[in-house]
């Protein structure tokens, strides 16, 4: 557990800062056309502090169900900032906008939006352009 909370630190890290010195595995690179269709975006949250474990359950549930269910969600990693814990920032990589769209109608998904909704403070989405990526 502790690993892959470093891996997913690391790679937020590097995603905020730009660090170009990350490189994707040969796994993960199929071309340039392929990348040029990923959805790379990060959902920075505020939580209301005092349903902060509740809104964490669901987080973990969702994130587990989607990564094991669903083929075109890539990666969701999420983190917390250690100054501020209601801070959460959620890396979200899919193939493509239709895994997107898909997953947005998904039970899991829903049930996360529907039962998380007045646990977040603000929500805000922001879309990225792929550089590299690098996962040990």
């Amino acid at each position: 557990m502790r690993q892959v909370l470093m891996v997913s630190s690391l790679i937020l890290i590097a995603a905020c800062s730009g660090n170009p010195e990350i490189t994707k595995s040969e796994n993960d690179l199929k071309g340039k056309e392929e990348d040029e269709d990923l959805i790379v975006r990060f959902a920075k949250l505020k939580i209301d502090s005092a349903q902060l474990d509740e809104y964490l359950n669901y987080l973990k549930e969702g994130i587990e169900t989607s990564i094991a269910t669903e083929p075109g969600v890539l990666t969701m990693h999420a983190v917390q900032e250690e100054r501020d814990p209601s801070q959460v920032t959620v890396l979200e990589i899919y193939a493509s906008d239709s895994a997107y769209q898909s997953h947005l109608k998904t039970p899991h998904f829903l049930r996360y939006k529907e039962g998380t909704i007045k646990m977040v403070r603000s929500l805000e989405l922001v879309d990225l352009d792929p550089i590299v990526f690098g996962v040990r």
